[in-house]
């Protein structure tokens, strides 16, 4: 009975995130017409191509890249905790804007996955082998290798933390194994990894201070790209809601993640 039981809870997550994952994809599939209208929600603005994101600026990826969320200080730490803040805003950073998507439609795939901060930086192909965590683009508060890291901390900034709101779904960015799953993650707060195989390759991410309760993964299982994983929170060694991502090349060492999808997502 017990089996069964759990045997058919299983079965019904499978189907509530293959219900999430057609909402995206209808939403995304009806969309069209200008993303203009997005610089008033958000500041980055990137152009968009297919299958998923496009050219980043290229630019020092060790500064903060940040949109006018919340303002925090950083914590005191110690040198060898994760550093995970909400960072002010900081300004004179500019993109390309797409048109191939209006505001209203990006808006309403963002509602669908509970993002209440975007910045028309991305829609996601819901149907790529590689995604970004949200099925549209959201404010970055601080990017890989920020420097403004090493007043504060022993090394740069490990990872980039995404601020699309509290309460978002957070998605696997490909298919893989669920290594680490855990509300006990120390400064990484609610946390996962995932190990997946890209180009031959082992390639691991890790999405750090989830909501506690909010983990719809365990270790060992098989994810999709696309499926929902938990929801962004501010546990751990955090000051406000954001998912710190990371990509651990050989499955340990960081690499900038943002550049990292850049280049898998861009067709």
């Amino acid at each position: 009975m017990v089996e069964r039981e759990s045997s058919e809870a299983a079965a019904e997550a499978a189907t509530a995130a293959r219900a999430r994952r057609g909402r995206i994809a209808r939403r995304v599939a009806t969309a069209s017409v200008s993303v203009g209208a997005a610089a008033a929600v958000g500041v980055l603005a990137l152009g968009l191509t297919s299958p998923a994101v496009a050219v980043f600026a290229s630019g020092d990826t060790g500064r903060d890249i940040s949109a006018d969320v919340t303002q925090a200080a950083a914590p005191t730490v110690q040198p060898e905790e994760i550093q995970a803040y909400v960072s002010s805003s900081t300004p004179g950073v500019t993109f390309d804007r797409s048109e191939n998507f209006d505001v209203t439609s990006v808006s309403k795939i963002a509602a669908d996955s509970g993002v209440t901060i975007f910045a028309g930086t991305w829609v996601n192909d819901p149907n790529a082998a590689i995604q970004w965590p949200f099925p549209v683009g959201v404010p970055i508060s601080a990017a890989f290798g920020s420097v403004s890291y090493l007043s504060e901390f022993s090394r740069p900034h490990r990872g980039t933390d995404l601020t699309p709101g509290a309460g978002a779904e957070i998605h696997a960015v490909a298919a893989g194994t669920v290594r680490i799953a855990t509300e006990a993650g120390g400064d990484y707060g609610v946390t996962v990894v995932i190990d997946h195989e890209v180009d031959g390759q082992l390639v691991s991410t890790r999405y750090g201070h989830m909501q506690y309760g909010s983990l719809d993964v365990e270790v060992g299982d098989t994810v999709a790209a696309g499926q929902v994983i938990g929801k962004v929170g501010s546990t751990g060694k955090s000051t406000g809601p954001h998912l710190h991502l990371e990509v651990l090349l050989g499955g340990t060492t960081q690499t900038d993640p943002i550049a990292w999808l850049q280049e898998h997502t861009a067709g």
